[in-house]
């Protein structure tokens, strides 16, 4: 696996898994994004990403068959900073718990570091009927984040890696759009339908489901690895 596809891999579970960890969310709801890759003139849709989200809980689930685990499923409570992340393939089914601890190691800054970040004044568009803004996000590494935020949603708690990546400088709405800039191969992210209002409880299960082998995270990623 080349360098850049291992970083992608990467983002894509952070972006299925982590979440904004700061500022109540006064909405809450569903919003599925596609999500393609652009390498060259080559475009490959690679799945969908769904999350949803309220006051305190995220769900994410992509769902992808060019991923080693057709499925990521990532359930993080922002507030008690505990979350489950549950890894689907065919017959395999495996689970971890995060507590506190673990929780914020998982969310620590230490695979994006900043470089910089913007406004992009001039560039703003709709997305399902909601104004956007677009913003830029430079990394260290090289990769390179444009989002389109929709600030007339009042969901801090949105998807996404941006909290991850920028600390305690959350966006102010919801992200409705993101590309991924690696070299020569980006990776997009359009929302395709937004719901708001409430979410069913039982969405936000923190538990191992029935059938599910539960292990370590960390041995988790060590499976995850040899896999891909």
């Amino acid at each position: 696996m080349t360098k850049y596809s291992r970083v992608l891999v990467l983002i894509i579970l952070l972006i299925s898994g982590k979440v904004f960890s700061q500022s109540l969310t006064k909405a809450e709801g569903t919003v599925t994004y596609d999500v393609s890759t652009k390498y060259g003139e080559d475009v490959l849709k690679m799945g969908e990403l769904t999350i949803l989200f309220n006051n305190k809980m995220v769900k994410s689930v992509m769902d992808s068959k060019y991923l080693s685990h057709r499925r990521v499923t990532g359930i993080f409570d922002t507030k008690a900073k505990t979350g489950t992340v549950l890894f689907d393939k065919d017959s395999l089914h495996l689970g971890s718990i995060l507590d506190v601890d673990f929780y914020n190691e998982y969310t620590a800054k230490r695979l994006l570091e900043v470089k910089d970040k913007k406004i992009i004044e001039g560039e703003e568009k709709a997305i399902l009927g909601h104004p956007c803004k677009k913003h830029a996000i430079y990394f260290k590494m090289g990769v390179i984040l444009e989002v389109y935020v929709a600030e007339d949603i009042e969901a801090v708690n949105c998807p996404g890696v941006f909290d991850l990546a920028i600390g305690d400088g959350n966006f102010d709405g919801l992200i409705l759009s993101m590309n991924i800039h690696m070299g020569g191969r980006e990776v997009e992210y359009v929302a395709t339908s937004l719901e708001l209002g409430a979410v069913a409880d039982e969405e936000f299960s923190n538990k191992i489901p029935e059938g599910y082998e539960e292990i370590d995270y960390k041995e988790l990623e060590r499976s995850m690895n040899q896999l891909l």
